[in-house]
């Protein structure tokens, strides 16, 4: 058995569990539907991310649906890129063997999902490589979850944001970070969708996180990971992003909920594999469906043992 985050993220109260919450699944299970409704919890519309400062759907986002079953359904958004609420249709069904009461909703779509039908707990995987994406996150970096009793589904974020920013005359093409502590920054995460409720608070010492057990068993569907624990992320630029003089350019990378008490290391990248390298030791403190923004950083600027300190423009490095 191996530990792994278990972060108490979800979404809707769960309303009590007994014992007969899963059952075999018999000849008159629930149909599958062909569609279903989401949108966004009004929480999650708070993040500030974008022009219109909501997260918005992508067209043809793909979506994994446990319909009151252990089976793992793709379905697919219907609607336009900007959207903030629409439908989802399903494209393909997946196969269940166990009957539940609820509805769960993640995004973006993985086959690979595991899937506890007692506790209704989700075994995800962050993927090691996020996606550029202007003023935003990149599309299926951030992974989003819903439960519901009905067909409306109202997704709320996993995740955090840190917000990188930086001014120079450079092109990037990546960013790596990491934990000075080691600490898992992408892999293995273990979704509890029973309460979310205030479950990380603005200090380190406050802050609701806590090991769990994730063993490879067969009966939640749980996939074999060769590194379920992840402790570099990189922010794949797709091509290169001109940085401006003036004007900061911001990076947004996906993190699972924690607090990195001795600091972060960032390593930037340009076009020609030029890499400048910085870092803190001060405390960052990742809670979930919120930005974190560090200051921004001339990348052309001399820095003294690659550590930089700023008392504006977001958290010192």
């Amino acid at each position: 058995m191996r530990k792994h985050l278990l972060f108490a993220l979800a979404v809707i109260v769960f309303a009590g569990c007994s014992t007969n919450a899963t059952q075999d699944l018999a000849p008159d299970a629930p149909t599958t539907p062909d569609e279903l409704y989401v949108s966004f919890d009004e929480e999650d519309t708070r993040i500030q991310l974008g022009e219109d400062g909501r997260p918005v759907w992508t067209e043809g986002d793909l979506v994994s649906v446990f319909y009151r079953s252990n089976a793992n359904d793709k379905y697919q958004f219907t609607g336009k890129t900007g959207d903030v609420e629409g439908s989802i249709t399903l494209v393909e069904e997946g196969i269940a063997t166990q009957e539940t009461t609820k509805i769960i909703a993640i995004y973006p779509y993985n086959k690979d999902y595991g899937f506890d039908c007692k506790t209704y707990d989700i075994k995800a995987f962050l993927p090691a490589e996020q996606m550029y994406c202007k003023n935003s996150y990149g599309v299926g970096s951030s992974i989003m979850i819903a439960q519901s009793d009905y067909k409306q589904l109202s997704f709320k974020n996993v995740c955090g944001w840190l917000k990188l920013q930086f001014t120079g005359k450079r092109y990037v093409s990546k960013i790596a970070l990491k934990g000075n502590n080691g600490e898992q920054v992408a892999g293995r995460i273990y979704i509890h969708t029973q309460d979310a409720t205030d479950s990380f608070a603005a200090t380190c010492e406050d802050l609701y996180r806590v090991e769990g057990e994730w063993d490879d068993d067969e009966n939640i569907g749980a996939p074999i990971a060769e590194n379920p624990i992840i402790t570099e992320v990189v922010l794949n630029c797709g091509g290169n992003i001109a940085l401006n003089s003036e004007t900061p350019t911001s990076f947004y990378i996906a993190l699972p909920p924690q607090c990195f008490e001795n600091g972060i290391e960032v390593t930037m990248y340009d076009e020609n594999g030029f890499a400048k390298r910085v870092s803190t030791k001060n405390t960052i403190t990742i809670k979930r469906n919120h930005i974190t923004p560090m200051a921004s950083l001339d990348i052309e600027m001399p820095m003294v043992n690659n550590q930089m300190d700023y008392a504006d423009g977001g958290t010192m490095w």
